[in-house]
């Protein structure tokens, strides 16, 4: 057991122990995020012998690297929460657009032209919210891929455990891959792309059978 009088130690230190594997397993009251970040004092390193500053070294690590993933939880939240009006704007151009879809599905053919027109509007309204939520996810992604890095992938918590008090329905996976990587992407914009297509195809058939025109 490394006990606390070999080094100068971190303010939220609790103790420190062999691991499994050999790594020394360090053991920190909590952190928020809003503490000072951790920092080596290099005068006091230098006044240590090599095993005390390899361990006043690594303790300080351990420490900025818990501090750092309290504090990314802090910024994601915040930035979950001003993604959030993002989604609601596709969620309400979406429903939109399923709405205006069965309306032209029922409709008799005067009121065709119009809803078709009323339509196809809905299609470019949901399909650019689908950009927007697009970019605000990946942007999202983008700050736990920043701490992945930073405090190394297998020491970063897992995406899910990350996204797991957002909303039902956020398409976030699809922004992060298995190993931990970001990338720039448009899932919700691809696949609403293809609903606009099926809707778009769909209206042709019923057109091409009832009236003998393809109107979209």
């Amino acid at each position: 057991m490394i006990t606390a009088t070999d080094h100068p130690h971190h303010p939220n230190f609790v103790s420190a122990a062999p691991g499994d594997d050999g790594d020394v397993v360090y053991v920190f009251q909590p952190f928020d995020g809003s503490e000072t970040e951790p920092e080596y004092d290099w005068d006091q390193a230098s006044q240590l012998d090599e095993t005390a500053r390899r361990a006043y070294l690594d303790e300080f690590a351990a420490a900025w690297r818990e501090w750092k993933i309290a504090r990314f939880g802090k910024e994601f939240a915040a930035a979950a929460a001003k993604a959030a009006p993002a989604w609601d704007a596709y969620r309400r151009a979406r429903q939109n657009m399923d709405t205006r879809f069965e309306e032209v599905k029922t409709s008799n053919a005067s009121r065709w032209p119009a809803q078709i027109a009323s339509l196809l509007d809905a299609h470019d309204n949901a399909v650019a919210a689908a950009t927007k939520w697009d970019s605000t996810a990946s942007d999202l992604a983008y700050l736990y891929y920043q701490l992945a890095c930073s405090v190394g992938k297998n020491r970063a918590p897992h995406w899910y455990q990350v996204v797991k008090d957002v909303p039902d329905g956020w398409h976030t996976a699809s922004y992060v891959s298995a190993d931990r990587h970001f990338y720039y992407g448009t899932p919700l914009t691809r696949s609403l792309e293809e609903t606009v297509e099926d809707q778009k195809r769909r209206i042709r058939e019923i057109s091409a059978l009832a009236f003998g025109v393809s109107p979209a």
